[in-house]
């Protein structure tokens, strides 16, 4: 296991995968025992600092910093 800060990849490392795993959240909780899994989201990092996500309010564009909480765990897979 390796831990890495995801919001300092560079260009040649990307595009990754981030699944995310909110630890506090009651939404993070309903999800994860709605669907039997490990982590509640999953984004890509496909530009340094910023992600592809879809929440509630549809498809955006969000700085990775956003995730970069105590209350969040982010694995990152790369293919």
């Amino acid at each position: 296991m390796t831990f890495i800060n995801p919001g300092k990849l560079t260009e040649d490392e990307l595009p990754v995968i981030i699944l995310v795993d909110d630890l506090r959240g009651f939404l993070g909780f309903l999800i994860k025992s709605h669907s039997s899994g490990n982590y509640n989201h999953a984004m890509t990092l496909y530009r340094p600092g910023l992600v592809a996500s879809q929440d509630f309010n549809g498809f955006r564009i969000k700085g990775i910093d956003q995730y970069l909480k105590p209350s969040l765990m982010l694995k990152v897979w790369r293919v």
